[in-house]
């Protein structure tokens, strides 16, 4: 049994006694993943999943199965914990506004969540905080696509602004021609559809940057990342660029993690002129970091005050607020040799 704990009692900013409760809402590998690294370390992991059977919950003895829009559930499984998390950014905004309402404490939260899942809201907060990105603009009927076209040509990019990824909610409009397919394809006229304008790149580079609850930031190496049908194929680890790109991708990463209010580690992907927020597509932005970026970083780096420590140990320390990490610089990630590359395993490629 365990001692029970009022969150709303506690000074999450002050010295911590172990063990402490960390909730996760979401309880696939990117859960299992930060679990695994909070576990050495003595913070307690309790998960929400709606599946009996999900990798985390493996590892979390107290899981609790069942649909996290469930306002009962969520005040259930929060009374467990004493600060939140969330696996990915495709957890309902509202549903971590109800914990927020009930006093918890949720990291990232429900603003920044809105913000990230809306690819149009994204855009918008990084547009406002002075960051390059692509032209875009809301679309409500097919007529509204013809009329962003007048202003930004062809071809066009339609998406989905929720839920989409890895090529998932895209469709490439080459001309008008494509309008009618593209629409019913992403279903315009009950999902909320924008368009974004084509734009050409030779490389793109991605980067986890990192936010703590006391606004410090740290980044990770930047990396060089290629695609293959929408899906991560090849990173190169550090991108083979020029250090003076290397700066101004990880500056716009912070920009970027501060822009939308992130607390945690996120994920930014561009092509070093302009941004966007990550959804396995060019110019993007995730809260939590990837699989896919989280496994490359975990082979190819260390980190340089702690052994053993992951990219996973930053996310949860800045979201639980330990009082060791005040300088996130401590964690900072540096690559082993020159280039690596790492080729997607799930394809059946060998490493090389």
């Amino acid at each position: 049994m365990h001692d029970k704990i009022d969150p709303k009692h506690i000074d999450l900013n002050g010295p911590q006694k172990f063990p402490v409760r960390l909730g996760i809402i979401g309880g696939g590998q990117l859960a299992r993943m930060t679990a695994s690294a909070a576990l050495p370390l003595g913070v307690e992991v309790v998960v929400l999943e709606k599946s009996p059977a999900s990798p985390a919950g493996r590892l979390s003895p107290d899981c609790i199965i069942g649909d996290w829009a469930n306002p009962d559930t969520l005040l259930q499984f929060a009374a467990q914990c004493e600060v939140i998390t969330l696996e990915n950014e495709f957890v309902d905004a509202g549903a971590l506004a109800v914990l927020e309402k009930a006093g918890y404490q949720v990291f990232p939260d429900s603003k920044c969540i809105a913000t990230t899942q809306d690819k149009w809201a994204q855009k918008t907060a990084l547009q406002k905080a002075g960051l390059a990105v692509p032209r875009f603009c809301a679309v409500n009927t097919p007529a509204d696509i013809t009329a962003a076209a007048t202003q930004m040509g062809w071809p066009l990019v339609l998406k989905t602004r929720r839920n989409g990824y890895d090529g998932k909610g895209n469709y490439t409009l080459k001309s008008a021609a494509d309008i009618e397919a593209g629409w019913q394809a992403l279903g315009g006229g009950k999902n909320e559809l924008m368009v974004e304008a084509w734009y050409p790149f030779v490389k793109e580079l991605a980067v986890i940057g990192t936010c703590g609850r006391d606004g410090t930031t740290a980044v990770y190496p930047v990396v060089e990342t290629i695609q293959r049908n929408h899906v991560c194929h090849v990173v190169k680890v550090p991108a083979p660029v020029d250090p003076a790109l290397t700066e101004r991708a990880a500056a716009m990463a912070r920009q970027a993690v501060q822009a939308v209010g992130g607390i945690g580690s996120f994920g930014v992907r561009h092509d070093g002129g302009r941004i966007g927020i990550y959804q396995h597509h060019r110019n993007s932005f995730f809260p939590q970091t990837s699989a896919s970026l989280r496994s490359r970083i975990i082979k190819f780096c260390r980190l340089a005050d702690y052994d053993g420590a992951r990219t996973n140990n930053q996310y949860f320390m800045n979201v639980v607020s330990f009082r060791h990490v005040n300088s996130l610089q401590k964690y900072f990630c540096w690559a082993q040799k020159p280039v690596q590359l790492y080729r997607n395993l799930e394809a059946g490629e060998k490493q090389t």
